[in-house]
Formats: C-alpha cells, sequence, structure tokens
C-alpha cells in the first residue's frame, strides 16, 4: 500500500492536492503516506459495497450541499 499512496500522490491530482495540504499543514511524510492509504481504502470499500464503477470525478452529495451553502 505504500507503494500505491506514493504512486497515487503523484498520478492522481485531487491526491496530490491532498498530500500537498497535509504537507503544508506540517505533517510528516509517514503520516500523510497513512493518511493517503487510509483513504484509498475508504474508496475501495465503498466502490467494493456498492457495486458501482469508480468515477474520477464524483462528487458526494455532503460535497455538494457545503458547496451550496
Amino acid at each position: 500500500m505504500t507503494m500505491v499512496a506514493r504512486s497515487v500522490s503523484h498520478h492522481h491530482e485531487r491526491f496530490a492536492c491532498y498530500k500537498q495540504r497535509k504537507l503544508n499543514e506540517g505533517k510528516p511524510w509517514p503520516v500523510v503516506r497513512n493518511n493517503l492509504i487510509n483513504k484509498m481504502i475508504k474508496i475501495i470499500c465503498a466502490i467494493w459495497n456498492s457495486g458501482q464503477a469508480y468515477q474520477k470525478d464524483y462528487t458526494s452529495r455532503f460535497d455538494k450541499q457545503k458547496s451550496a451553502a
């Protein structure tokens, strides 16, 4: 999972922004890496449980409500 976290943080814009934001907050790389791994596990489990394909530009209804407010 460590290599996956490193790869996704370089090749996926959303994860790259997340990584940079956490590093800017002063978090050490091992903590940021662990956060990325946990984030990916949550996404994988959600996809598995829903049975739907991964949607790169998916936005949850909670994110939509936040942006509307």
